[in-house]
């Protein structure tokens, strides 16, 4: 089947977020006390929203107070960690020009917030995306497949025609619940998940046409 749509994961895909992820959640642990997490347990949890993040780390959290840890997560990643320890994944720019070179249209799927997104975007550089869906404009986040529907919805293509990239359990799950074929960018919070990977994203698109 041609490609018609690519559809791509932010964090960990077109942006190195490993750094401002880290900080993030080792300030969020020390402000609400929580117990201490190391680097590696933090990328682990690679492509969750912040609730999902703190329902794992810390289960036994008040609603209330989980409520208040999530939207401290959402308010200051956009804020203050994104410009200031991510940075866009090598080869990231150029791969959203040939696929706009191609006519190939291109959407984000992200578990990111609406003003995550709109200050990852910014730093990657690109404004040529035909379309964002974030965990906010769906009822379900990743692993579930609407957000994924929803981009293919919004972009006009069917999802045998679409490609998604990602980079963990989660991203594959909602491509394989889409029915989207999904390639995962090789991190080694994914080696052991079974599943089409590239090392580079410049690798995609020798996927897109040796299908």
């Amino acid at each position: 089947m041609p490609t018609h749509a690519v559809l791509l994961d932010l964090d960990g895909v077109l942006l190195d977020s490993r750094d401002a992820l880290v900080n993030l959640y080792q300030d969020m642990i020390r402000e609400f006390g929580l117990p201490l997490r190391s680097r590696d347990d933090i990328l682990e949890c690679s492509g969750k929203t912040e609730e999902q993040w703190i329902r794992t780390m810390a289960p036994e959290m008040d609603e209330a107070v989980l409520k208040t840890a999530i939207q401290w997560c959402e308010s200051h990643y956009a804020q203050s960690y994104l410009p200031v320890f991510a940075k866009p994944m090598p080869g990231a720019k150029e791969l959203l020009y040939h696929l706009q070179a191609r006519r190939v249209k291109k959407a984000i799927v992200t578990n990111q917030s609406k003003a995550q997104s709109v200050a990852s975007l910014k730093l990657i550089g690109y404004g040529g995306i035909d379309a964002v869906v974030t965990y906010e404009d769906v009822e379900k986040p990743k692993p579930d497949a609407a957000p994924l529907r929803r981009a293919l919805e919004l972009l006009g293509v069917p999802a045998q025609n679409a490609l998604y990239v990602g980079d963990t359990q989660i991203d594959l799950d909602a491509g394989i619940a889409a029915g989207v074929r999904t390639i995962l960018l090789k991190a080694p919070w994914n080696a052991h998940v079974q599943a089409d990977k590239v090392a580079e994203l410049d690798d995609i698109l020798v996927k897109m046409y040796n299908a």
